[in-house]
């Protein structure tokens, strides 16, 4: 009983802090609106559950770019506009994830920072290391080895280099240094996947998002380390489930569906949401980008960039289009539409069948050449998609006919397109977002100007969120 009254007087205080939060950054006065708040909190309390374990918040939000429901800024620079901004411990391409009244951002190498949403106060941060996940003995063995590896790799290299330069000719000699290298890289990769390994490479170790459920908030890295918190910051579990070889790194972020928390590394990974036990392992071609959780009738289901639909409860493939497969940014749905973007955009009814084998193709346009780091985004019938060197190309959602394509020269994107209310909103690495009028036409409104950007912008009722490289922000206007 004691237990039960505890966990009552937690979920109250939560829901307190949360609406206080949304009020807040809403911008609702007046006795009225707090009334309406305080019946939202009755009917809460009635099915809490329902709040805290059916919409999780991670990367962009719900994965669908969209913040139909705010009043967003529009304008901002370093001193414009800056409600706060909070200095970041380390560098991260992760986006902020906003839940009530925190906000919960990583940092390399292997942080996860809760931040109060009203003031940038940071309130806990949490490292979740090698040694935390394997034990400090097998820790320092790992770490040992990894650095012994490297180092002969490096000597590899520069002998093979001085080699080429002093022997252009010598094609014998080439070839037993370069079988040298070629074992010292295979091993390198068989360390990668069976260690946790701190991911240094291009995306650093925190390019993925975490994802919160209100109850718990669960983090991933690129070393292959999980865990899980509560809202306190304790510790609920943290385990390593297997490393990456991916060039650039690790990307993928956490999704959370049926208290299956689906995280993609060289393979596909589900675990128990309350408990970090694995459930099913599927192997499964890693991308950078991040699955999406769907439902195919009643059955729950993972897209991933690979091009495959997954079964939530077993792991079982249940079909495979290529016409799905993607690099980097992530396939998204609305209204029933699939929609993925590579080379070219492919547009497919949503399976309303869990048993279904075969994909209905809507549309398949020829779409502007390049990487598409960045996903894409639908508001209002138009389908908004970027290319990494900053091609804008805006495409009818139903017909796949271009509306216009336009180059943006404000530098390359990592970051998604979001459309909020009615504008929508592009940042280049170089930390220049421009706003643009929702519709077949281009039309900025606004360039702004902060520190380098490699994640999402986030919005809640009148507020932005930005994760810079340096500094977490929060816009307001």
């Amino acid at each position: 009983m004691a237990e039960s009254s505890r966990h009552f007087r937690r979920i109250h205080e939560r829901l307190y802090n949360t609406l206080t939060s949304w009020r807040q950054n809403a911008g609702i006065v007046g006795e009225e609106s707090m009334t309406r708040l305080s019946l939202i909190v009755l009917l809460i309390l009635c099915n809490p559950t329902a709040v805290f374990a059916e919409s999780p918040v991670g990367w962009r939000s719900d994965a669908s770019g969209r913040y139909p429901d705010v009043t967003p800024p529009t304008r901002w620079s370093q001193q414009e506009n800056v409600v706060w901004k909070t200095e970041m411990p380390g560098k991260s391409f992760g986006s902020p994830v906003v839940f009530g009244d925190k906000v919960f951002v990583v940092s390399d190498p292997d942080e996860l920072l809760c931040v109060a949403a009203n003031d940038g106060k940071v309130l806990w941060r949490r490292a979740n290391s090698a040694r935390e996940s394997i034990g400090p003995d097998r820790a320092k063995e790992m770490l040992d080895h990894w650095n012994s590896l490297n180092e002969r790799k490096k000597v590899l290299q520069k002998q093979f280099n001085e080699l080429r330069k002093a022997k252009p000719d010598a094609k014998t000699e080439h070839g037993k240094l370069r079988d040298k290298l070629n074992a010292i890289e295979k091993e390198v990769g068989e360390t990668r996947r069976s260690n946790p390994v701190p991911g240094n490479r291009g995306s650093g170790n925190t390019a993925a998002t975490p994802i919160c459920d209100g109850r718990y908030v669960y983090t991933v890295f690129g070393s292959g380390i999980v865990a899980a918190y509560d809202m306190n910051g304790e510790r609920q579990w943290i385990k390593f489930v297997g490393g990456t070889t991916l060039g650039f790194g690790h990307g993928s972020s956490p999704v959370l569906i049926d208290r299956r928390l689906i995280v993609h590394f060289h393979d596909l990974v589900a675990l128990e949401a309350d408990t970090g036990e694995i459930v099913w392992r599927t192997e499964l071609r890693a991308r950078h980008a991040t699955s999406i959780a769907v439902r195919l009738g009643t059955t729950a289901a993972i897209v991933s960039p690979s091009g495959n639909f997954v079964r939530v409860s077993d792991g079982t493939i249940l079909t495979t289009d290529k016409a799905l497969e993607v690099s980097e940014g992530s396939p998204i749905v609305d209204n029933g539409v699939l929609y993925a973007q590579s080379g070219k955009t492919t547009a497919f009814r949503l399976p309303t069948d869990g048993n279904a084998t075969e994909l209905e193709s809507l549309w398949q346009t020829n779409s502007s050449r390049g990487r598409r780091t960045p996903s894409p985004v639908v508001h209002d019938g138009l389908l908004y998609g970027v290319t990494t060197n900053g091609i804008l190309e805006v495409l009818d959602a139903q017909t796949g006919d271009v509306a216009y394509r336009k180059r943006l020269d404000i530098g390359n994107f990592y970051s998604s397109i979001t459309a909020a209310g009615d504008y929508i909103y592009l940042t280049s690495t170089k930390g220049v977002t421009i706003v643009l009028d929702a519709g077949r036409e281009y039309r900025e409104i606004e360039n702004n100007q902060l520190e380098s950007i490699g994640s999402n912008p986030v919005f809640v009722g009148k507020r932005l969120y930005l994760r810079g490289h340096k500094h977490l922000y929060c816009i307001g206007e």
